[in-house]
């Protein structure tokens, strides 16, 4: 008797919500807002036709920390080069 009264009240609380995911690019952008001077360097590495090497092992680190997943590194070059991309767009157009 008492047993069932335990697994019943076990049934009744409610499931625990998984922490929603966020996507590689938004935690990609959220790693570019909080490290500015990391687009700055890639667009100066632009004008200055030097070549720019991305940090990709401290923008993995950083996702895995923040609770995303790397499965592919070149989805997450392709991924993180076309966001710098569109930062240095919007960089040079504030100029």
């Amino acid at each position: 008797m008492f047993r069932r009264k335990k697994e019943k009240e076990e049934e009744s609380q409610p499931p625990v919500q998984p922490e929603p995911r966020v996507s590689l690019a938004e935690l990609i952008n959220r790693y570019l807002d909080e490290n500015k001077g990391e687009v700055s360097l890639a667009w100066f590495a632009r004008q200055e036709k030097f070549p720019y090497i991305p940090p990709l092992l401290a923008v993995k680190e950083y996702v895995e920390a923040k609770g995303g997943s790397v499965t592919d590194m070149e989805e997450l070059k392709k991924t993180f080069m076309r966001i710098l991309e569109s930062k240095m767009a919007f960089m040079g157009s504030a100029l």
